[in-house]
């Protein structure tokens, strides 16, 4: 899910528990108390385990695996890049920079934050699928992303960057929740 504070609304893509037929992008428009669908049953929409965040009338979906379809690839399953929503016109694209193939950076059950610089979307914790990765849509590995390990991407260039972070190192974690603060010390 993810706020879309301008539209007073928030939006809800993927997951488990729908049903056939249901619209799988749906929004909350909190100033009518009512569901709306919001996109067509694009395969974009077919993912758990993922993330959202609102920025403006753009919503970036990152990580997660498909969960419908048949014969897929491994590259099919878990996604490279990052997919946004056009809320505003309804329309799917992803952006050409993509993440290396079964790696660290491709997560699940992460969590993720718009920055304070209103640009950069930070993906925290979550899990990978590890070598030797996947053989079928069911038989995968999971291992634990270090929180050392921060994966951040640039809204404005469309690029991906690894922070290395410091100081006292949290075990890993899944299916945490994530929000950006403003730490502020008074002596």
């Amino acid at each position: 899910m993810a706020v879309i504070p301008s539209r007073n609304s928030f939006i809800m893509t993927g997951g488990r528990g729908h049903s056939k037929g249901q619209q799988l992008s749906v929004l909350y428009d909190a100033n009518n108390n009512i569901w709306k669908n919001e996109t067509d049953n694009d395969l974009r929409d077919f993912y758990d385990s993922h993330t959202a965040v609102a920025k403006n009338d753009l919503v970036y979906v990152g990580g997660g695996r498909r969960i419908v379809g048949d014969n897929l690839t491994v590259d099919e399953i878990f996604p490279q890049s990052i997919r946004i929503l056009r809320f505003d016109a309804r329309y799917w694209r992803s952006p050409k920079a993509t993440l290396s193939r079964l790696s660290i950076d491709i997560r699940l059950h992460h969590k993720s934050v718009l920055g304070s610089d209103g640009k950069t979307i930070y993906y925290v914790g979550g899990m990978y699928t590890a070598p030797p990765g996947p053989v079928s849509y069911d038989d995968y590995r999971y291992e634990y992303v270090p929180m050392n390990n921060i994966l951040t991407f640039d809204t404005d260039t469309e690029t991906w960057n690894n922070i290395s972070t410091k100081g006292l190192i949290p075990s890993g974690r899944i299916d945490h929740s994530l929000t950006l603060t403003r730490w502020v010390f008074v002596p």
